[in-house]
């Protein structure tokens, strides 16, 4: 049994989030407990941010049962809230962007917009510059596409990155280049957020496979549009992928 003492804190934002009022309410749970256990500051086994359970524990406190909490677990994760890895005690969590979100001056004179509290935020610059490009860097590799997308505020040579997620969305959805729209869209049905260029090009080149399979299947987009809305439908509490929508196109144009 563990300790509960202290106390964590959850924006407001939360009531506005995905897992609260479009999950499963078990979902929501499995998340609060998630925040509550992790530790609040940097210790020798685990660092802020960071905690040890598995999904005996988990099910004990919450009620949940395993299959809800594992996709509640791989949902996060998709989402990009959390990070987890497997040990002979159960799983490690490491929740992103933790040490911001449990900082009270995080929350001053900045707008939090998040699925969770833990999503997209608007960062105020406190500077104005003079002018400013939108700057997109694509570097294509023969072996594995990838692309690194940073929004970039050019006043002088100190330049200031500023990453816009929803910015980069709207560039990607009127891309010429297919697998773009697609992942644009796919990305927007599954809810993902980035907190910075790296975790998107990550996320890229782990959905490009996918992507490229479909188009290499020769569908068009209102065939993709229409099954993205099908199994958006059908997979609604359940983990779904690009490969589950590539079956799915398979069965509904056999």
């Amino acid at each position: 049994m563990r300790d509960f003492i202290g106390s964590f804190q959850l924006a407001r934002k939360i009531f506005e989030s995905d897992i609260f009022y479009k999950k499963p309410p078990e979902w929501f749970k499995v998340w609060v407990f998630i925040l509550g256990i992790c530790n609040y500051e940097d210790k020798k086994q685990f660092q802020k941010g960071e905690c040890l359970t598995s999904y005996a524990e988990i099910s004990q406190y919450t009620k949940a049962n395993k299959n809800q909490i594992k996709h509640c677990i791989e949902w996060l994760k998709h989402a990009t809230q959390i990070a987890t890895r497997k040990t002979t005690r159960g799983f490690y969590i490491k929740v992103i962007n933790y040490d911001y979100y449990q900082c009270f001056d995080s929350y001053k004179s900045k707008t939090i917009n998040n699925t969770e509290s833990h999503t997209e935020r608007k960062i105020e610059a406190t500077e104005k510059p003079q002018r400013s490009h939108t700057i997109i860097k694509k570097y294509n590799n023969d072996k594995n596409e990838k692309n690194i997308i940073d929004k970039i505020d050019i006043a002088d040579k100190s330049a200031i990155v500023i990453f816009s997620y929803k910015e980069i969305l709207k560039d990607m959805r009127s891309s010429p280049k297919d697998i773009d729209r697609i992942l644009a869209f796919f990305w927007e049905k599954k809810k993902f957020v980035f907190e910075n260029s790296k975790q998107l090009s990550i996320r890229y080149g782990r959905d490009c496979k996918g992507a490229k399979q479909i188009i290499e299947s020769g569908y068009n987009e209102k065939q993709i549009e229409n099954t993205f809305l099908y199994v958006e439908k059908k997979y609604s509490e359940v983990d779904w992928t690009l490969e589950t929508l590539l079956k799915a196109l398979a069965e509904a144009n056999k």
